[in-house]
């Protein structure tokens, strides 16, 4: 996501932590990911770096497929 938006100029890109659900051992975590202030897509995982990839892989979809 950050080669593909850093394509187009200086872009910001945060990854924030909305929330995790379930035992210590077992822990999903929720994460947005927020372009120019804007939040786009949320993702999930099993930890945060799952979750922050799988919102990166969703926000890369969305915007394939704004520009399709």
């Amino acid at each position: 996501l950050q080669e593909e938006m850093q394509k187009s100029g200086e872009v910001s890109i945060v990854y924030e932590l909305l929330k995790y659900e379930g035992p210590p051992h077992r822990r999903k975590f929720f994460t947005s990911v927020i372009i120019e202030d804007k939040e786009f897509v949320n993702g999930e995982g099993y930890s945060k770096k799952e979750s922050e990839q799988n919102a990166a892989k969703e926000a890369l979809r969305v915007l394939e497929e704004l520009n399709e």
